[in-house]
């Protein structure tokens, strides 16, 4: 699985994780599917705590309602590939920059490292999710610029974050880079 790389469409976390509930589980269709049926069911909570420091709570509880009966999550949630892991981890992804771009904690710099990478190894195009939080950050910036936050201190703490993930994507991808690269 590090080794190779035959198309766009490797799902090296899922695989991954099949394999383990196969090893501890035995070899059933449930084993098979079980991975992205617990991310899909974790996308439902992640989907409100996303909503949450931006809508009100009823309009969040409607996101994850919404998450919880859309046909292509449920769909994507008993599928035995990486998508709702995909979706779960750029959800997380996600809240974790909004919460370090507005409130300019430290704790969000790990969170959004992991969760990038975990959206990554569940899927390379969630390459394109996190160039489009790069895109997003001089919006995040005009925020704090505009409240009277401190700028320089929170585009620090961005940097070291999108520098932890690609460090870490590209261990995890290095192997494969020439391949990959070949492939997409």
């Amino acid at each position: 699985l590090f080794r190779t790389f035959s198309s766009p469409n490797q799902h090296l976390m899922n695989s991954l994780l099949e394999r383990l509930s196969v090893a501890a589980l035995g070899e059933h269709d449930w084993t098979v599917r079980l991975p992205a049926a617990l991310f899909g069911i974790a996308t439902v909570p992640a989907m409100y705590w996303l909503a949450r420091p931006i809508m009100r709570g009823w309009q969040s509880v409607a996101v994850a309602l919404l998450t919880a009966v859309s046909y292509h999550h449920v769909w994507f949630s008993q599928n035995a590939r990486g998508y709702s892991g995909y979706l779960l981890f750029s959800v997380l992804s996600t809240g974790a920059l909004y919460r370090l771009a507005v409130n300019g904690r430290r704790r969000w710099i790990a969170a959004y490292a992991t969760f990038a990478v975990l959206a990554l190894s569940s899927l390379i195009i969630a390459a394109f999710v996190i160039l489009a939080h790069v895109i997003l950050i001089p919006f995040f910036m005009l925020y704090r610029h505009r409240e009277a936050l401190p700028v320089a201190q929170t585009i620090r703490r961005l940097v070291v974050a999108f520098g932890i993930t690609a460090v870490v994507s590209l261990a995890i991808y290095g192997l494969t880079a020439i391949e990959l690269l070949r492939v997409v």
